[in-house]
């Protein structure tokens, strides 16, 4: 049985089945583990995402927390629109809801063997607007983007955060998913449209119960 001690351990271990997605016709980034605990996405005008398979324990509180910090030469970018989105760091949560048909990378998944994904919730550092806003995903109508740090605090410091993962979930889709349809989680990095440079650091990242959760110690 996984506890959630050993989930909070693997989430950025070197042993999990991390993979690198590429973007057809667009330059890739450099993503790595740089050990269990850190992860480091490096990139000049490329995007990649970096993604792992993941089950959450069973509980009825569920917290995602890490720290994370960017920084780089990059121009302020409207997250809200296609083709203008760049931002230095981001994190996914990537679901797969049976009942429903439409998927992030449609035809893609069969011709590159990306993972079936139906819903998409997007945490994202960076961007021209202020922390604390939740749109929808401009290029999926199954995905909503919420910006946890604007692009002026990519300084190269340390930031932490501490979700309730289900608040979030819930907020964000509308109860179009629950907690249960998670299946992968990804980082990535994207200045493919406005060009420029940036480094982005995640580390002692934690999706699973509260600790003050009974439901963690079945």
């Amino acid at each position: 049985m996984t506890t959630a001690s050993a989930m909070a351990a693997d989430i950025l271990s070197l042993d999990a089945d991390w993979k690198q997605l590429d973007v057809p016709g667009r330059p890739a980034a450099e993503i790595s583990l740089r050990d269990d605990d850190l992860a480091r996405l490096v990139s000049s005008g490329g995007v990649s995402f970096f993604y792992r398979p993941l089950r959450i324990p069973e509980s009825d509180r569920l917290t995602a927390r890490w720290r994370w910090r960017a920084e780089g030469n990059f121009s302020p970018s409207d997250l809200t629109r296609q083709g203008g989105d760049d931002r230095p760091l981001a994190l996914h949560l990537w679901f797969d809801q049976p009942d429903s048909s439409e998927t992030l990378f449609g035809t893609l998944a069969r011709a590159y063997g990306y993972p079936r994904v139906t819903h998409v919730l997007t945490y994202v550092f960076g961007g021209d607007g202020q922390g604390g806003a939740l749109f929808a995903n401009p290029y999926f109508p199954g995905g909503a983007v919420m910006v946890l740090r604007a692009g002026d605090m990519a300084n190269g410091v340390w930031l932490e955060e501490n979700r309730d993962l289900q608040a979030d979930i819930r907020r964000a889709l509308d109860g179009q998913v629950e907690p249960d349809h998670l299946r992968f989680i990804a980082l990535s990095v994207d200045n493919d449209d406005l060009g420029g440079q940036s480094t982005g650091e995640i580390r002692g990242l934690h999706l699973g119960p509260d600790s003050a959760d009974p439901g963690s110690r079945r």
